[in-house]
């Protein structure tokens, strides 16, 4: 996020910005306004209810014609927990997946039918 607002970009729901009273579209200004890190918790409930959706959309799909995007959806869940981890008030903090779980991942789904 905050890679988007030294460019100028801001890629919140307005709907979201208003319920919390965050008065401003202003990416920089929001990026220091105490109402974000509630934004950004509605925003990660949706992502996880979309991470579950598509675990079962996946079920009982072809393991091996989906394997790419089971490789991608599990690689961006991780950086997604980790994210959430760290927590929506410390978006200064870079946030990555390691080369290891990276490995992991490509290992566990490549292998599995």
């Amino acid at each position: 996020m905050v890679e988007d607002v030294k460019n100028g970009r801001l890629y919140l729901p307005r709907e979201l910005l208003d319920r919390h009273r965050v008065d401003t579209t202003s990416p920089d200004t929001v990026l220091n306004d105490p109402g974000l890190s509630d934004v950004c918790s509605d925003v990660s409930e949706v992502a996880r209810a979309s991470y579950d959706e598509a675990d079962e959309l996946l079920v009982g799909l072809s393991s091996i014609r989906m394997r790419p995007a089971i490789l991608i959806k599990e690689t961006y869940r991780r950086l997604f927990l980790a994210l959430e981890e760290r927590g929506w008030k410390r978006l200064h903090e870079s946030v990555t997946v390691s080369p290891l779980a990276k490995l992991w991942v490509a290992l566990r789904y490549s292998v599995s039918p």
